[in-house]
């Protein structure tokens, strides 16, 4: 496949300051604004440090282009900085390309508390309640940002898919019970591919919490409702809390252990039961492999990452009546290249089209894939690609509506 490289420019961030953090954190919450041809605002509003942001921009003539901004020094998360470039022409704001679309809840860790703000010591002569789940302290609030920051960076890797997928057709090998690997599928999507998109589906509401416990030796709550899939968001919630001690514990860097007992509650929040294989079973060991193996130092907070290659889309109606997709594929390090890639299609649904790949003569080679559609999309067509012998892989929503053009 011949990829087309982004267009690189380097920047220099000229100051930043902090932003309020907000209650409800969006993982890929980054825009930016153009000052003037040199002079740009950019705004992390997520819990990950800042080294690049890669732009879609329409130029006067109302053509497309692809650019990275690398930042000459990090932008820290919840802040906004001043950035300058060389002159930069085009005629409207920019839009931020977001292609880690994998484990991408809103994640709900405020307002925090004081810890004797909430009161959970009954007076003296009383009975100790069970438990007593209240907010996140401040310190609490930054661990859960950290564990679901890099979480959410593994989630978009090749390893995720491997693992997950592998997870399921070998019958759930970490748990003791193999009965306890139920799980959901639909026709066409086996039942790793369907829980990587449901796990952490866009838009689901995960409030996470702590519990001050009295008596009781669990180590953690939660529970929610399967997410709505059938569109880009879901408008459903849950909610995961564990014990105290577990973030008391990882304030100064974060335990395996509280890895396992939030994700497993994670699970929970997504509508999963014990008999899934996604509470006990993947959560809680293959996937915090995947987390160390993808970043060693998963006990603080990772830098926001940028797939190796990404995958643009131009919609159209053709003649017939029939919606078409060209989709171009770019390399982020800015390289134009002849270079193996994987693509993969993952729906929900049963979405039916045609596939053809699009030959250039001059180049001598593949530019690209025109799908067909005879039928609205009746749910977001996940497309991901990735290279070969590549890390990550981008993950970009086709939806029913699309009116993204490339030019």
């Amino acid at each position: 496949m011949y990829v087309k490289g982004v267009t690189v420019v380097e920047a220099k961030v000229a100051s930043q300051e902090d932003i309020m953090k907000p209650d409800i954190v969006i993982l890929d919450d980054i825009s930016i604004i153009k000052k003037n041809a040199r002079k740009w605002v950019v705004s992390n509003n997520t819990p990950f440090n800042v080294n690049s942001v890669l732009l879609q921009v329409t130029t006067k003539k109302g053509q497309k282009k692809i650019i990275r901004f690398n930042l000459d020094s990090v932008l820290r998360p919840f802040a906004k900085a001043v950035i300058k470039t060389r002159k930069i022409k085009f005629g409207s704001d920019p839009m931020v390309i977001k292609q880690n679309k994998i484990f991408t809840p809103r994640l709900s860790v405020g307002p925090t508390i004081e810890i004797d703000e909430v009161d959970c010591i009954p007076p003296a002569g009383q009975v100790a309640k069970k438990k007593c789940i209240r907010p996140l302290t401040a310190d609490y609030r930054e661990v859960a940002e950290i564990l679901t920051a890099n979480a959410h960076n593994a989630a978009n890797s090749k390893q995720y898919t491997s693992s997950i997928r592998s997870y399921f057709e070998n019958g759930c090998p970490t748990l003791n019970n193999s009965d306890n690997c139920k799980t959901e599928w639909v026709d066409g999507l086996d039942a790793g591919l369907y829980n990587m998109i449901r796990f952490g589906y866009e838009g689901h509401l995960l409030k996470v919490k702590s519990i001050y416990a009295g008596k009781g030796n669990f180590q953690g709550l939660g529970g929610g409702k399967k997410p709505s899939m059938m569109d880009e968001t879901s408008g459903t919630k849950g909610f995961a809390s564990v014990r105290e001690k577990l973030y008391k514990n990882s304030v100064d860097g974060i335990s395996n252990g509280l890895y396992k007992v939030l994700l497993h509650e994670y699970g929970h929040a997504f509508g999963y039961s014990h008999k899934t294989g996604m509470s006990y079973g993947f959560p809680m060991t293959p996937f915090i492999n995947v987390i160390t193996d993808h970043n060693a130092d998963h006990q603080s907070r990772p830098d926001l990452q940028i797939p190796d290659v990404i995958v643009v889309s131009e919609t159209a109606t053709n003649s017939y009546g029939n919606t078409e997709a060209k989709l171009s594929f770019f390399d982020t390090s800015g390289q134009s290249q002849k270079k193996e890639i994987e693509l993969d299609f993952v729906s929900i649904c049963n979405q039916s089209f045609d596939y053809q790949l699009i030959l250039d003569t001059q180049i001598g080679g593949v530019t690209g894939v025109d799908l067909t559609f005879q039928e609205d999309l009746s749910c977001p067509l996940h497309i991901r690609v990735s290279y070969s012998d590549g890390k990550n892989i981008a993950t970009y929503k086709l939806l029913g509506h699309e009116e993204m053009f490339y030019d």
